[in-house]
């Protein structure tokens, strides 16, 4: 298997995204990259190919949008790992925050209970 090559670390979590007015959704995100999950309506699409597609946040009824690099398919061609490219500051902000927020929350539940 190849060396993960990854900076930051990756949160283990879906969440909706659109692409060419089509649903997907993610594995994982992280600051620089996310995986989104190979279904029927977004293909896979070319390794080295740009992507822009959007996050979408129902709770808070946001979208966020990226730009990205294709740069690989996945274990057994099952989805795309994406580098984010171009993505604003306000976004990555978003981002970040999402991410610090989530792992807060589940440490904090595996605290409690712990007790």
């Amino acid at each position: 298997m190849p060396e993960d090559k990854r900076n930051d670390p990756r949160l283990n979590f879906e969440i909706k995204v659109i692409h060419n007015g089509n649903r997907g959704i993610t594995k994982d995100v992280s600051l620089n990259g996310t995986f989104i999950k190979k279904n029927e309506y977004i293909p896979l699409l070319p390794i080295g190919s740009d992507i822009s597609f959007s996050f979408y946040f129902p709770s808070i009824k946001k979208h966020i949008d990226v730009k990205g690099l294709i740069v690989h398919h996945g274990n057994n061609k099952n989805g795309m790992g994406i580098w984010f490219k171009k993505t604003e500051e306000r976004s990555k902000v978003f981002i970040r925050r999402f991410i610090s927020d989530y792992r807060l929350v589940r440490e904090e539940k595996r605290s409690s209970n712990s007790l």
